[in-house]
């Protein structure tokens, strides 16, 4: 117990100290400049010390804020830097089932519209793949996962075919334009309930996703994220 006493008191008497000591160091300081100063102009050496203090404290609250500001302008900089190193896509659904940012985007340079469409559109097909047909029972997970990618770049190469179109009009896919696309590229067309399966899962997340459906109409598949 008295250790304790002992040593609050000695951490006391070492803040006194130190205060003491910057007061010192304060009048010395500003004593130096006044008397400096009272060489060229007509004042007292009172008035150029006390002028001096108060330059001097001017000067001291001046310049911790701007190191303030530059130490915090730093730490932004490193948060920055150091949230860059992980690619953007894999911020989202981290912790959720699915088919996986990284499945799209492998690096930075490669977080574009068209990584994001697809990323979305994937999982879309997959979930409704699995909740309506019940692949995952037949198929298993993975594979179920692959074919939702597979049918995802047929879609995409369906709409980067077309041109741009105005904000106003819908974006729809038909199962036709699904098998036609298939058809040109020399792939063996899925069954019907597949590919009204991915119709309905595309058409439906473009219907309310204007951030989608705007990559489509204004062709920005190549932009960054």
């Amino acid at each position: 117990m008295i250790l304790r006493i002992l040593g609050g008191l000695f951490v006391i008497l070492l803040v006194i100290a130190g205060i003491l000591t910057a007061i010192a160091v304060v009048i010395g300081w500003s004593y130096g400049i006044g008397w400096a100063i009272a060489q060229f102009l007509p004042f007292t050496l009172f008035e150029t010390t006390l002028l001096g203090m108060l330059a001097s404290i001017f000067i001291f609250f001046l310049g911790s804020r701007i190191l303030s500001v530059l130490l915090s302008e730093g730490e932004q900089t490193m948060e920055t830097s150091h949230g860059s190193d992980q690619p953007l896509f894999m911020d989202h659904l981290l912790e959720e089932e699915g088919i996986p940012a990284g499945r799209f985007v492998q690096s930075e340079g490669g977080e574009t519209d068209e990584a994001w469409f697809r990323y979305q559109i994937a999982n879309d097909i997959y979930d409704d793949l699995l909740s309506k047909l019940d692949l995952n029972a037949t198929m298993g997970e993975t594979q179920v996962k692959e074919l939702a990618v597979r049918l995802t770049d047929v879609v995409t190469a369906v709409f980067k075919a077309r041109p741009k179109k105005p904000r106003s009009q819908r974006v729809t896919i038909t199962v036709a334009q699904l098998k036609k696309q298939m058809d040109k590229t020399g792939l063996r067309p899925y069954d019907n309930d597949i590919l009204k399966t991915t119709v309905g899962a595309v058409n439906k997340r473009l219907s309310f996703d204007d951030e989608l459906a705007d990559i489509v109409r204004q062709k920005t598949w190549n932009d960054i994220y």
